[in-house]
């Protein structure tokens, strides 16, 4: 259903790029994410080979690992031991502990504090 949120909505064709393209563009480059090379578990196998045969088209969605044709890239539902899957635990958390951020476990955060243009802390309960 469509939204009432323009920044959140992509350019059109032969439009400039929108602020919502840019950051997207910014978080597919950091976790690595690409449509090339994707190998397909069975089940996605046979959910393409059925949409083919309705004529329905079928496209690979961007995927963030390291090597998308590893045996466990069609099973990261059920985690990742070698570290392929290129997700915030691994990308965003590991820039920011590398920048010195402090991590509280078992926090809630009720209030984020912001310094425009960045947040600079929250309220935790």
């Amino acid at each position: 259903a469509p939204h009432n949120l323009p920044q959140f909505r992509p350019a059109a064709p032969g439009q400039p790029e929108t602020e919502f393209d840019k950051s997207l563009a910014a978080v597919w480059s950091r976790i690595g994410a690409t449509e090339e090379g994707v190998v397909h578990n069975v089940n996605n196998k046979i959910l393409i080979e059925g949409c083919e045969r309705l004529g329905y088209p079928v496209k690979a969605t961007g995927q963030n690992f390291r090597h998308t044709g590893e045996p466990s890239a069609g099973w990261s539902c059920f985690g990742d031991r070698h570290g392929n899957k290129q997700g915030g635990v691994v990308t965003y958390l590991k820039d920011a502990a590398a920048q010195g951020a402090k991590f509280i476990e078992r926090c809630v955060a009720t209030r984020l504090l912001f310094e425009e243009p960045h947040a600079r802390g929250c309220r935790r309960r």
